[in-house]
């Protein structure tokens, strides 16, 4: 069953069209709206309890809560002292303002000389203070490069002399008859290059005569570059040699034993260049 809602007239004359609709229905906006009893009424309390002491109770804070207002406290406090000691110091808000007012009766010519000598203090002691932070922040990195150059060689050293006590170990292993792959085979035939690679490393660990020509200024990272460089120096001498070697003239004693150790100079290097590499140092 419907029912028709006859169309109203509008302002300017016109009418409205009907509506239609079920009997009984009612619009949305014309809808009573739910209600939590329970949410208006707010909470009651204890039953038989008095309302008004209720309402003046409060709920005890929590032990976070206490620690969070006593830290806040202890800040606002903290804040207020520092700012009664800045005006109360000489260089405060208060300190200098009487002392410019009485330069100021002294006359003009006073106070341009007075701004000019504050002026030149101010550039000098400036200047001072930014070349004793350069010197203090280059010096502060040279020294955190070098304790990551040591820390790099002293991982490298412990584990080459792991390597070697490993292949030591396979040597015992080998004298009392046991039978060896080849894998063990061929770190067997390293044992050469793992003596001169501990040698080596130990020596960039304590090396005494780099430390004596090192200057007292000089840092680490300055030591094991100009190390560094020689050593490249000394393999383009190496391979010099062994051009002229092809070329057909004898070479002495002392070259060919530089051409002998060409192969260790070659990991000296490599391994010099990666203890750079590793701690940020371009080579």
């Amino acid at each position: 069953m419907t029912e028709v809602i006859k169309g109203t007239r509008r302002p300017d004359g016109t009418y409205r069209k009907d509506v239609v609709r079920k009997a009984g229905y009612v619009p949305e906006d014309e809808q009573e709206k739910y209600h939590d009893k329970f949410k208006v009424q707010g909470p009651k309390g204890v039953p038989g309890a008095d309302t008004s002491e209720a309402a003046t109770v409060k709920q005890p804070l929590t032990k976070s809560a206490k620690k969070n207002a006593a830290r806040k406290a202890k800040k606002q406090d903290g804040g207020a002292e520092a700012l009664a000691a800045n005006d109360d110091a000489p260089g405060g808000r208060g300190g200098h303002g009487g002392r410019r007012d009485e330069a100021g009766a002294d006359g003009d010519g006073g106070n341009g000389a007075c701004l000019a000598n504050g002026a030149g203090v101010t550039s000098e002691s400036g200047s001072g203070a930014g070349g004793a932070g350069g010197a203090g922040g280059a010096s502060g990195a040279g020294a955190d490069a070098g304790a990551l150059l040591a820390q790099e060689v002293s991982r490298r050293l412990r584990a080459a002399r792991k390597k070697l006590r490993h292949v030591d170990e396979l040597l015992e292993q080998q004298a009392a008859g046991a039978a060896l792959n080849d894998d063990q085979c061929s770190k067997l035939g390293k044992r050469l290059e793992l003596l001169a690679d501990v040698s080596f490393l130990e020596s960039l660990a304590a090396p005494p005569a780099a430390a004596a020509a090192m200057p007292v200024d000089g840092s680490p990272v300055d030591a094991f570059g100009k190390r560094l460089r020689a050593l490249r120096k000394k393999a383009r001498q190496v391979d010099e040699l062994a051009e002229r070697a092809h070329s057909g003239p004898e070479l002495t004693d002392e070259q060919r034993a530089k051409l002998a150790a060409a192969l260790a100079l070659s990991r000296e290097i490599d391994q010099l260049a990666q203890i750079l590499a590793a701690v940020g140092v371009s080579v």
